[in-house]
């Protein structure tokens, strides 16, 4: 990692375009490959290419202001993760208002969208049946929700976005966001024990 961190100080100290655009393109290649993993776990497959690309360009145009300190590695890596995070968000939030006037019975939307991404990380890891069974009937129940809430709890708990990333994508403030996942749980809950 260490030499991740040379490459950076280089960037930063280069004297000419040329010398800081290589410096740029090593860092990326550096790094592109992790991220390019995390992306593919938090996104839909027809959109990880552009949001990959997006994170990148954001990475290369950033390095500037990026503080190199003692401990700068790991802070690196934190501060790519936080980029390819909000660039994960951004996608679903651009989905979210594609959709947003669409039922989440709808084939094209809903329950194939969802399908597909849970395919496409099976892609490591197979489920086993009685996993897909138990996911079918977490899903029905979700989407037995209102369409806000099936998307809230959907980014909080299976994308597993943390609630800054939710507040960011939806525009929302953080005790909002907060608070809305709060009362969706609790709906879950509710239509659970029912069902129990």
């Amino acid at each position: 990692m260490d030499h991740l961190i040379k490459f950076l100080r280089a960037y930063q100290t280069g004297r000419t375009v040329d010398f800081r655009e290589r410096m740029a393109e090593v860092i990326i290649e550096e790094v592109g490959p992790a991220l390019l993993a995390y992306i593919e776990r938090h996104c839909l497959r027809e959109d990880v290419e552009d949001v990959s690309q997006e994170t990148l360009m954001a990475i290369a145009e950033n390095l500037e202001k990026f503080e190199v300190r003692d401990d700068s590695a790991r802070l690196f890596w934190g501060w790519c993760y936080r980029i390819a995070r909000r660039k994960v968000a951004d996608a679903h939030r651009r989905r979210g208002k594609e959709s947003q006037h669409t039922s989440l019975d709808d084939e094209a939307v809903g329950a194939e969208a969802l399908w597909r991404a849970i395919e496409a990380s099976e892609v490591d890891e197979p489920m086993s049946r009685g996993e897909r069974l138990d996911l079918q009937e977490a899903i029905d129940l979700l989407k037995s929700l209102s369409p806000e809430c099936f998307e809230c709890l959907w980014k909080y708990h299976i994308l597993g976005l943390p609630f800054v990333e939710i507040w960011e994508s939806e525009e929302l403030g953080y005790d909002t966001a907060r608070r809305r996942i709060e009362r969706c749980e609790a709906k879950a809950r509710q239509l659970l024990k029912r069902k129990t």
